[in-house]
């Protein structure tokens, strides 16, 4: 099927970034992307990233947070996502370990990303459910976990 209208330029920029299932690139399919950077799309949602400390109190800012196979990428929403926008960060997961981070956060759902040479990343989930989604999902990528 054909599209009705022509596409814009960031559409055009979107599609030729991401992959979409079925083929043809129809509106309806860019909201389910299944790709991005020509890898498969694990896992997305919003979640709370730790930012920087602003007057001693640590911020948490909303981000939309892409799994990939290999990386975990983040957003400052899912508009921007979806409008392919550059993504803020890139955060490579092969030497990374994964746990929960109550202790240092201070937050019931939270989970820290480590790696032995680089920051660590910490990001906060809506409740105990997605946390576990997120956890076995990151697990998953780093091999940690089957199934």
């Amino acid at each position: 099927g054909g599209l009705s209208a022509p596409l814009t330029a960031s559409a055009r920029a979107l599609i030729g970034a991401m992959t979409t299932r079925p083929r043809s690139p129809s509106m309806e399919n860019i909201a389910s992307l299944t790709e991005y950077q020509g890898r498969v799309i694990r896992m997305q949602g919003m979640l709370h990233k730790e930012g920087k400390k602003l007057m001693q109190k640590k911020r948490w800012q909303p981000r939309w947070v892409v799994l990939t196979d290999g990386c975990l990428h983040y957003w400052a929403s899912e508009h921007d996502f979806l409008s392919a926008k550059p993504h803020k960060k890139e955060i490579e997961l092969p030497e990374c370990s994964i746990c929960t981070a109550e202790e240092h956060t201070k937050k019931p759902f939270s989970f820290g990303i480590f790696h032995p040479q680089r920051r660590d990343y910490f990001f906060d989930a809506v409740n105990d459910r997605q946390l576990l989604e997120w956890i076995h999902a990151i697990e998953k990528v780093l091999g940690v976990v089957s199934g």
